[in-house]
Formats: structure tokens, sequence, C-alpha cells
């Protein structure tokens, strides 16, 4: 619900005073914190405002004002704000966040906002850091680092008064701290998980089944936009850089289309039975080759983008997503391309139970015996 109002706009701040600010003083040091307010539309990134004052009462009235001029500018508030309180500020040396980047297991996970100066005029929440990709690797199991290009381009768009570059050798200490932090939405203030793993996720305001229930249904809704008129998916973004991803994937088409027909059971989107059949009809089109009658595969492209790869898993997966709409719709249009599928499965699969993951296509030829431990047992299930 889109703030339009100032009696709307006046309740928003007395329920942040009331049911969040004011609570938050007994549990934090307000002679030591920031305020962030993360704001935007569906279409875009959100921008990201920031304050901090020795006084809290000065630094929330700053954010009420904030507030106030974005609200008095166009008369309406953003569909999206959230707003975060920084604590458990600390001090760290440069050298010991180094090698905390490089000892995390994954991408990007830090699980702290960081600002690079005492006073928070140049910070960043956890979000952002991972969002403008100023935490990142060269790749998935390299280690992680500060991207100096990627955080003076950060600080040049957030702070663009801001002239002096950030030179990563000569940082000698930077502040990290945790957020806590409510999502306003519908009229009422969501609080979210703070610290560790959990940190940022919404905490539950209803029954968790209904929730689920929820989550289902609009998590559906998301996947069947995204189905073109061709039945190919809209495939993603890279968060980090906004940039469409190129590639495609046949496992993930599959698996995609497969999540959507569980949906079927909880609510049964009639209308919506011939976009699946659309994205069926799409995998089966560009990514099902039969090698002789009643034996066939799904291709799979390399990064590279050909279709030059046999995977188990994809003929898994494709089968999973037949046999599932039939179960659901008892349709059974697509069952001789199921088994037929099954076939190749089978011929992946030696006398003593063990299986081959990858060919190359054309050839047929062996690529790879093991590339990822679950196409064993995806293969069992279908």
């Amino acid at each position: 619900m889109t703030i339009t109002t100032i009696s709307a706009f006046e309740q928003l701040k007395q329920q942040l005073s009331e049911q969040f600010l004011q609570q938050l003083q007994s549990h934090i040091d307000v002679s030591k914190t920031a305020i962030f307010c993360s704001f935007g539309e569906q279409t875009q990134r959100c921008q990201v405002w920031n304050s901090s004052c020795s006084d809290f009462s000065d630094t929330q009235q700053q954010l009420f004002d904030f507030l106030e001029q974005q609200f008095s500018s166009t008369e309406v508030l953003s569909t999206f704000v959230k707003i975060d309180v920084a604590y458990n500020i600390q001090v760290e040396q440069w050298q010991h966040i180094e090698q905390t980047l490089k000892n995390q297991f994954h991408n990007n996970h830090y699980r702290k906002g960081m600002s690079f100066d005492a006073d928070f005029k140049l910070c960043f929440l956890e979000q952002e850091l991972y969002g403008k990709a100023i935490i990142r690797a060269l790749s998935y199991s390299t280690p992680n680092f500060i991207d100096e290009k990627n955080l003076n381009s950060s600080i040049l768009k957030k702070y663009p008064n801001r002239h002096n570059a950030i030179n990563i050798a000569e940082i000698r200490q930077v502040w990290t701290f945790d957020t806590y932090a409510v999502m306003y939405e519908q009229g009422q203030l969501i609080p979210l998980q703070s610290q560790f793993t959990e940190n940022g996720v919404r905490c539950l305001l209803e029954p968790k089944k209904q929730h689920l229930k929820k989550m289902i249904e609009t998590n559906a809704q998301f996947l069947f936009q995204q189905i073109q008129q061709d039945g190919k998916f809209n495939y993603g973004f890279f968060p980090a850089y906004d940039r469409e991803i190129r590639s495609y994937n046949t496992v993930r088409h599959c698996t995609s289309v497969y999540a959507l027909i569980e949906t079927l059971a909880i609510h049964p989107y009639s209308l919506e039975i011939e976009k699946i059949r659309s994205a069926i009809d799409y995998a089966l089109q560009h990514f099902y080759i039969e090698k002789q009658a009643g034996l066939a595969y799904m291709l799979d492209g390399t990064e590279l983008g050909q279709l030059d790869e046999i995977k188990l898993g994809a003929n898994a997966a494709a089968i999973l997503m037949l046999t599932k709409y039939q179960e659901i719709t008892a349709d059974d249009y697509y069952l001789e391309d199921a088994q037929a599928l099954a076939n190749g499965i089978l011929s992946m699969i030696n006398e003593a139970g063990e299986t081959t993951h990858v060919l190359h296509y054309p050839s047929y030829d062996i690529k790879e015996k093991f590339r990822i431990i679950y196409y064993d047992g995806e293969a069992a299930l279908a």
C-alpha cells in the first residue's frame, strides 16, 4: 500500500516512533548508532539514505525530515520502505576483515554492515555489500575480497559529494555493525530478524501454515509471469549488476515447471494450465532429442550456450516434470516422452548400478563420469 495522504504519512511516523524506535532505545547504545532508510519501487533497485548523530533523537528527527522531504516532493511515498538501526558497532582491524572474508565458504556471505569511517559518512548495509558486489570472489570456489573498483563506484553513486576515492591498501580499520530493522507494508511494520543467517528475514506475523500457503501462491504467480509466449522463461538477472542472464539451463527450466505444477494441488490455476503446457512444449521442442525410437535424452548447454551435453540430471528433471503433470491433470499426453527419457537414464547406468553423469553430444561419448552428487538421487526418483 503506497502512502498518498498526509494522515497516512503521519501514521507511519507515529508507528516508527512508538512501535520501533522508542523500543530500541533500551536495547542499543543510543550515543553511538546510525539509521538507514531503504526506499524504492518494484521496477528498480532501492536507494539507501543514512544519517548518524551523537543524540539518537536528533538522528530520528533527521529520518523523519528525510521521509517528509521525499513525501512532499511528489505527495507519494515509495512503495517499499525499510528502516535499519545500527547496533553492536565494533572497530575492526582491516587485516582481520580480509582474513574473515577469505575464510568464508561461499561468495559474499558476510553477515554485517560496514562503515569506512567512525562517523558513518561512508557506510553500507549488509545487503548493499552484496547487491553492489563490493564483496565478491572471482569464482565460486575462490576467496572473497573487497573489490576496490566496485566500492568506489558505489560510494560515488550513494554519496555524490564524496570525491576522494578509497585505496584498499591504505585502509587500516573499519567499523562493522548489526541492525534491527522493520519493513513497512500494507499499513504495518513487519519486524525483520537480526544477525547471522536469518538477518533481514521477516518475522512471522501470521500462522505458519497460512504464511507458507501465501508464499507458495505468490511465488507461483511470479513464475507464471516469467513464462513468455513461446514457453521460455525470463531466466533472471545478476542482482549485483542488474544484467540479464544470457545462458539457459534445461534442468532449471524443467524443475521450475515441476514446481509450478505442484502448486496446482494447493490452488487450481485453471487458466494457467496452458502456460504450463507451453513451458513443457518449449522444453521438448528445444532440448529433447531421440537417439532412436523409445530412447531419448534432454540436451543442455555449457557456459558457451551450445547444446552439446547430455546430463543425467536433465533427463531426471524432465521426467519429474512430465509425470507430475500427468499426476495432477490425469492427462497422459506426454507419457511416451517420459518413458523414452527413462530409457535414456537406464542407458547411463551400468550393470553394477553405477551412473554416468554427462555425455558429449552429438557423439554420445562419456564426458564426465561424475559431476554433481544429486544427479543419482534425482535419476532414481525419476
